[in-house]
């Protein structure tokens, strides 16, 4: 059994370092991703004497970015990409071309020859898909145009590495355009035969599954359906986060899509958080030390390129100017994709030594500093939305408009509230940052107004000091918490109900000034014991009683995280 042990210290001490790093950002309040690679880049200064290699952990943590992938192809529709389809199949391609341009030109700058450079380029083009979907799924909903932006730049990147790697034998010397095209069509073969299995197969194994009623071997299958899409796609040459994407938008379709998440995402969140610890551990304290000004000048170019580029190719596509500074901000560092051009160039003689230091340097760094750029995009974004300053003589919504509702969203939850509202012939401004919805809902009562609800200058258009309530109906916090503050100050008398995911956001939301916040698994409870105690012939009174006993005792439960809460 002694033997054994060295085998642990690797795995113990990256989930040490992850345990360090989640609770030192929780903290701070800074994003959970920085502290798990901040974590990861403090092990790496003892690597050596500690005897890891961060190989011995980069194959746990790619399961950790299949299963983040297969989670956000569940709750991906197809139906989606419909929403997508120029920034997927036009503005993506354009943003790879563009920025292998801009990285090409960079290279030659700094004296490489031009193989090297078109290597730099590529590298660049490359964003990490597990940071910025890590980002989306934390701050936004998928299916938002956030996510959709975001997902379909990241997808879009993967697949191409396809492409990018059959290339690259054809950089060095003596390798033939034939070759190249034998393992292109090889790889698409293996695609069509995965992708065959998924949509055959797969539906037969869940049925099956599902009848054992066994929620141990439910999740194992689920897990292996993830992991054989993954290994299956990078036996075709594709990245495992696409296999992983592909098997969960099929399982999507399926009805055991929810139970399959409900499992999955536990061990997807653990693995994760290895992932990140991982790519800090990959840094070379040594290579930084000698050529800081090197790493942070190509750092900062890269940074700032790419979001100026993505802004204004997703700008250019019709999103609006929050959805495009956001979609940039999550994609404007390279990533773990990276790596394996660098690698691969480097086996292949396309790059040397002190190149691939430089990329691989640059990665981590960009990625370290991404989630720090994100935090600051609310406040760029307001300084930059000249749509929303530029169109102050076309407002929307009436001057003489008096006790109207404000309604801040048009998702489901939105469209439901506004459904009802109409229904009853209430003056309803909407504000959305979706065209589309806004365009299905416009009538003599309800009044849009296209634009990011949690910029201060959209809501002033709402006229709240004329308004009687403010409904926010938007998934994401941070924005609802904006909202509130804002509101607050414009009229402080104006009424404000909230949504929430959790009892600590919907505290944190009264406390900053609405007057109620619905947490959605509260009133499910209700309903669901009103009707239960009515069938059992309880009387009305007693049940209005009893619920509001038990939303009071709710109010005064202190959330898991704050401090007393376990005793």
């Amino acid at each position: 059994m002694a033997a054994e042990g060295p085998g642990l210290v690797t795995p113990a001490i990256v989930l040490g370092a992850a345990v360090a790093g989640g609770l030192s950002a929780r903290l701070l309040r800074m994003p959970t991703i920085l502290g798990y690679i901040s974590a990861g880049v403090a092990v790496s200064f003892f690597r050596e004497s500690l005897g890891i290699t961060a190989g011995q952990v980069m194959p746990v943590a790619d399961i950790g970015v299949a299963l983040l992938l297969f989670v956000v192809g569940i709750e991906f529709s197809p139906s989606s990409l419909a929403h997508a389809r120029t920034l997927a199949f036009v503005t993506a391609p354009l943003q790879i071309l563009l920025t292998m341009a801009l990285g090409f030109a960079i290279g030659r700058l700094l004296g490489f020859d031009s193989e090297a450079s078109a290597v730099m380029g590529y590298a660049i083009a490359l964003s990490s898909t597990a940071l910025a979907m890590k980002i989306v799924t934390e701050r936004h909903n998928v299916l938002s145009p956030f996510g959709l932006a975001t997902l379909s730049y990241a997808l879009v990147q993967d697949l191409s590495l396809v492409v990018g790697l059959g290339i690259l034998p054809t950089l060095a010397k003596g390798a033939a355009w034939q070759s190249t095209a034998q393992s292109f069509a090889l790889s698409a073969l293996a695609l069509l035969a995965v992708l065959f299995l998924a949509t055959r197969v797969m539906p037969v194994i869940l049925r099956t599954t599902a009848r054992l009623r066994n929620r141990e071997i439910f999740m194992l299958v689920a897990v292996a359906i993830c992991i054989g899409a993954a290994a299956g796609a990078s036996a075709a040459g594709i990245s495992v986060a696409v296999g992983a994407f592909l098997a969960g938008l099929i399982i999507s379709e399926s009805e055991y899509s929810h139970a399959v998440v409900a499992e999955v995402i536990p061990l997807r969140n653990l693995l994760v958080s290895v992932f990140f610890v991982s790519v800090g551990m990959l840094l070379n304290p040594a290579y930084i030390a000698e050529q800081w000004i090197a790493v942070l000048a190509l750092s900062g170019a890269i940074i700032l390129g790419k979001t100026a580029l993505v802004t204004l190719l997703t700008r250019l596509a019709g999103q609006h100017m929050r959805v495009a500074l956001t979609a940039a901000l999550a994609l404007c560092q390279m990533g773990e994709f990276s790596f394996i051009v660098a690698a691969e160039s480097f086996a292949l003689g396309l790059i040397e030594r002190d190149v691939y230091d430089l990329l691989v340097s640059t990665t981590l760094v960009t990625m370290v500093l991404t989630p720090l750029m994100v935090q600051f995009e609310p406040r760029v974004s307001s300084l930059f939305d000249k749509r929303a300053r530029d169109a102050e003589d076309d407002i929307a919504v009436p001057k003489h408009s008096r006790n109207h509702v404000i309604l801040l969203g048009l998702g489901r939850v939105g469209k439901h509230i506004l459904d009802i509202l109409s229904a009853c012939s209430t003056k309803v401004v909407v504000v959305d940052v979706s065209m589309e919805r806004l365009k299905h809902v416009a009538s003599e009562n309800v009044h849009t107004l296209f634009g990011d609800a949690a910029n201060p200058w959209i809501l002033k258009q709402c006229r709240p000091e004329y308004a009687g309530i403010a409904i926010i109906a938007i998934p994401d916090p941070l924005e609802a918490k904006a909202i509130v503050e804002t509101l607050r100050l414009l009229n402080p008398d104006i009424k404000i109900l909230a949504r929430a995911h959790s009892a600590e956001t919907a505290r944190e939301l009264e406390r900053l000034g609405a007057t109620g916040a619905v947490l959605a698994e509260e009133e499910t409870a209700k309903v669901l014991a009103r009707r239960a105690l009515l069938h059992c012939g309880a009387e009305p009174v007693h049940i209005e009683a009893v619920i509001a006993a038990g939303s009071r005792q709710w109010k005064e439960q202190k959330s898991p995280l704050e401090p007393g809460a376990i005793e």
